[in-house]
């Protein structure tokens, strides 16, 4: 096994200095005796030892102490280290002499009372000692100061770069960890999630590394933990880690191990209130309460804090924890654990649901998504099971239904499939009826946002069967407004209005004002793509007002609706009226992000249609900024495909092309346009057909957008814009779109006149790139590669063949993080990998001073060229 010195540290500043600071206070004597005993504690693996040992070393070394002792309570070996040279170490148990200090270091009090003794007797032996010890719990002496050591950050996206990659990169060669990320940067991000930011666990996968992939390692590891194990080489080294999990989870009482047992349903954090339902109550009049349980279970590490900064507190049990209890509880215990978790998650989906009808919708969607992996297992556990009983049935149908009533909590198209086993699962074990048709209905929705109308049909209309004979008329409205939208999608207008018509009315039946005024805008926006303004005008002054008395403000399908008309008929005393109506309110809080960056866009379009590019621009800045601050991606990808038509309008063509791509990329359903990605590829390949004719690459998909059909296939058959402009078919979806894109081009192909096809080409601020006869690569949503190949171009421009330097790229790439040197030159390599992969392996040079861009080689930046 891995030796105890063997565990590096990296990103414990805080602990360290918590811990120098603690006991240097108690050696000087200030007040009172504030540190007789100071316990590190933390997770098995989490680095204690090392840890403990370093700070010692160091306390040493600066002379605060002039005696360090170390102990290792399961041998009882001990040895004592004297800074001093020349010093001899003798029996210093004794009487100290004159300003004399000592520090002693137990390592491994994990056996509460036997440490507890141990301490006892170590302080009375010499009681002037200051001692640091390490536990997996505290030992509740008097004077204790705990400071705990958690698990290092582990990545939440496809990033791998942070504290547990830095870690991770210790116990590599150099170089070594840095190939395997360039290689697959998401399955090392998800490698070290599953490393639960253990460095012994880290230890004990690097040598893997050496052999295997991070995918494939990552793979085994999910199937079995063993693959970390080996055998002690020596009877001194740490024990295994399973061995070591197993022997902290014996030193529970019989309560907390059958709790610890029920908590391996929960996937991820879990509030306190989630954790206590899951332990249950007490079975006995004996037995301690579920909160007691989940403390005891906190003090030993076996949970850990799992929450995000800044939110309420959450408990989650790391991995390695969770595979060794799955493996070692009663089949019962984890039953019904099981069993109890469904019925909590089912119980708050519900109570969510109401919150969200009562106005606080986005508050619910905020705590909805905060469970959605606990959400996703209840159904993934229905899905997977051969039979269900109707409990479980009811459960997971209940929770299906009150999920997917929150507006965004969860994409139905991302979990189709587990919709599908769920519904296909319980429609004969037992369920009520009408639960079965709600669930239809969002399984109804998710195959229309995929495409697939036919099961969409088939699902309404047998919602619709249950919900006219039992008069459920919210059944009715809801699955009558689907169907308005499936005949939208297919372009059967006329059919679309009716259904909208008859939905608006049944929700006014069930009292429900806000939908029904969604209806009444749907009605209204229908009847603009049919080109019928006054029609279209009736139902929006309609709708608005119905929408001002929603106890959630106005829906954002309304005020969508109204802003496409206002648009396209270009009246902005009316936008303006309507955007003062959309400011959120000084009292709201949390959901009004996506509503500010929508609101931008509007205003950026408005701006963009009178002619004022440069505000426009500006805007759209805004817009995109705001989107990404609250995680609205359809409105980021919406604001970069209006701001890609701006700075056409100005003849920033590549940069045009840059915002284009990152559009397409991102997708989603836009608040003035429909099928954003698809416009999006359609436009860029259309430039790149009419600029670049030496490449142009195969033709993007444009299946739901007959305008931007017919721009692919033009472009692709080498019609210029003049001749595809008669053939141009503006559906009311895309009319304002279609008349800026139309003025950018001013009614002609762009051209460029004089261009050097031989110029490797960058945005000013390292946004983009793109290489001769290579398609256009944006790095605007990864920004520290943007910054370092801003900094490289400048360079480039400003002295060719001078390098950027290491420690240069880091503070352009991570300025104001404070990462260790080492560390710091692996990520740079890391980044710099992926910019190779990206394309500019032949552009990039290594230098013995750092990196630069090839000097023989033509660079320009928008509107310039440097040979």
């Amino acid at each position: 096994m891995v030796p105890r010195t063997a565990l590096r540290l990296v990103g414990r500043e805080r602990e360290v200095g918590a811990l120098h600071e603690a006991l240097a206070r108690a050696s000087r004597g200030e007040g009172a005796r504030l540190a007789s005993l100071v316990t590190l504690t933390g997770p098995v693996g989490v680095g204690k030892s090392a840890l403990a040992r370093r700070v010692a070393a160091e306390l040493g070394q600066r002379g605060v102490f002039e005696e360090v002792e170390h102990l290792d309570a399961s041998s009882a070996t001990s040895s004592t280290t004297v800074p001093e040279v020349g010093e001899p170490a003798g029996d210093r148990r004794g009487p100290r002499r004159g300003g004399e200090t000592r520090l002693l270091v137990i390592d491994g009090c994990d056996d509460g009372e036997a440490g507890r003794a141990l301490v006892d007797r170590r302080l009375q032996e010499d009681p002037a000692a200051q001692l640091l010890v390490t536990a997996r719990a505290p030992l509740r002496v008097e004077g204790e100061i705990v400071v705990e050591l958690a698990p290092l950050a582990t990545p939440s996206g496809d990033d791998p770069e942070g504290a547990s990659f830095d870690c991770l990169a210790t116990f590599l060669p150099e170089g070594a960890l840095a190939a395997l990320a360039a290689r697959d940067r998401p399955a090392l991000a998800a490698l070290l999630r599953e490393l639960d930011g253990l460095p012994l666990a880290m230890a004990l996968a690097a040598p893997r590394l050496a052999v295997m992939e991070a995918r494939v390692l990552l793979h085994r590891l999910q199937r079995s933990r063993s693959i970390l194990e080996r055998p002690d080489a020596d009877a001194t080294g740490r024990r295994p880690l399973e061995t070591a999990l197993a022997s902290a989870m014996q030193a529970l009482s019989p309560r907390a191990q059958a709790g610890l047992g029920a908590l391996t349903s929960v996937v991820g954090a879990a509030t306190l209130d989630a954790l206590e339902a899951i332990v249950g109550p007490p079975s006995g009049a004996g037995d301690p309460r579920a909160l007691d349980v989940i403390v005891e279970l906190r003090e030993r590490s076996l949970l850990v804090d799992g929450g995000a900064e800044g939110e309420p507190p959450r408990l989650a049990m790391l991995r390695c924890v969770r595979d060794v209890v799955a493996r070692t509880a009663s089949a019962a215990v984890l039953e019904d654990g099981r069993d109890r978790h469904a019925a909590h998650y089912a119980d708050l989906a519900e109570a969510l649901q109401r919150r969200a009808a009562a106005g606080d919708e986005a508050g619910a969607r905020r705590a909805l998504v905060a469970d959605r992996s606990n959400f996703v297992a209840v159904l993934e556990r229905v899905a997977s099971s051969s039979s269900a009983s109707p409990t479980s049935a009811r459960r997971a149908l209940r929770l299906l239904v009150a999920v997917y009533a929150v507006p965004g909590a969860l994409p139905p198209a991302t979990f189709l499939p587990l919709i599908d086993a769920a519904v296909d699962r319980t429609k004969d074990s037992g369920a009520e009826p009408v639960l079965i048709a709600q669930a239809l209905l969002v399984r109804a929705r998710a195959s229309r946002a995929i495409g697939d109308s036919r099961s969409a049909t088939r699902d309404l209309l047998r919602a619709l069967h249950v919900a006219l004979p039992t008069r459920r008329r919210d059944v009715e409205a809801e699955a009558t407004s689907e169907l308005a939208h499936l005949f939208a999608a297919r372009g059967e207008l006329e059919a679309a209005v009716d259904h909208a018509r008859r939905a608006s009315l049944a929700f006014r039946q069930t009292g429900d004002r806000a939908r029904e005024a969604i209806a009444a805008a749907q009605v209204g926006d229908l009847e603009r793509r049919r080109g019928d303004l006054a029609a279209a005008r009736d139902a929006l002054d309609r709708a608005l007002p119905l929408a001002s008395t929603s106890p959630g403000g106005i829906p954002a399908q309304v005020l969508d609706a109204a802003f496409r008309l206002h648009l396209e008929v270009q009246d902005a005393k009316e936008l303006h009226a309507t955007l003062a109506l959309a400011r959120p309110r000084p009292t709201s809080t949390e959901g009004d992000g996506r509503r500010v960056a929508s609101l931008l866009l509007v205003e950026a379009v408005a701006l963009h249609d009178q002619g004022e590019i440069v505000a426009a621009r500006q805007r759209y800045a805004a817009a995109t900024e705001a989107a990404r601050q609250a995680g609205a991606p359809e409105v980021e990808a919406e604001s970069a495909l209006f701001d890609g038509v701006a700075a056409l309008a100005l003849g920033r063509r590549g940069e045009a092309l840059a915002r284009l791509r990152i559009a397409a990329d991102l997708a989603g359903e836009g608040v003035l346009a429909s099928h954003v990605a698809e416009l999006a590829g359609a436009a860029s390949f259309a430039l790149d057909a009419w600029t670049t004719p030496s490449w142009r690459g195969a033709p993007p998909p444009a299946g739901a957008s007959h305008f931007a059909q017919e721009l692919v296939r033009g472009a692709d058959a080498g019609r210029s814009y003049e001749a595809l402009r008669a053939v141009l078919v503006e559906d009311g979806d895309v009319r304002v779109f279609a008349r800026l894109f139309d003025r950018a081009l001013g009614g002609s192909a762009p051209t460029t006149p004089g261009q050097d096809l031989d110029v490797a080409r960058f945005d000013r601020e390292g946004r983009w790139f793109r290489l001769p006869a290579e398609p256009m690569v944006s790095l605007e949503r990864r920004r520290p590669l943007c910054a370092m190949v801003k900094l490289l171009v400048a360079e480039r421009l400003a002295r060719p063949g001078s390098p950027v330097t290491v420690p240069q790229l880091l503070a352009a790439g991570w300025g104001g993080e404070r990462v260790q040197a080492d560390a710091g030159a692996h990520r740079v390599r890391v980044a710099l990998s992926t910019l190779r992969k990206l394309g500019l392996r032949s552009l990039l040079l290594t230098t013995p001073e750092g990196y630069s861009l090839d000097p023989a080689r033509k660079v320009s930046t928008e509107g310039e060229v440097e040979g």
